[in-house]
């Protein structure tokens, strides 16, 4: 981003994978080897996101961006 991002710009810079919390939370806990009693449960809150999907197309076009590890 240093080299080839334009000044003021943000570029989003993630896997390219889209997850769901509850998919994101299982893939994390195997690799950490735990199980769901691991995990807290708190009530949903009002306006509740249960995904997060940032897109990398801008890093993809404009700074030639790739995931090198697939999530």
């Amino acid at each position: 981003m240093a080299e080839h991002g334009r000044s003021g710009e943000v570029y989003h810079i993630g896997g390219g994978t889209e997850l769901s919390n509850r998919n994101l939370t299982v893939l994390l806990l195997a690799r950490l080897g735990a199980d769901w009693s691991s995990v807290e449960h708190v009530p949903d809150r009002p306006g509740q996101d249960f995904r997060y999907a940032l897109g990398i197309g801008k890093a993809v076009a404009e700074l030639g961006y790739r995931p090198r590890v697939p999530f």
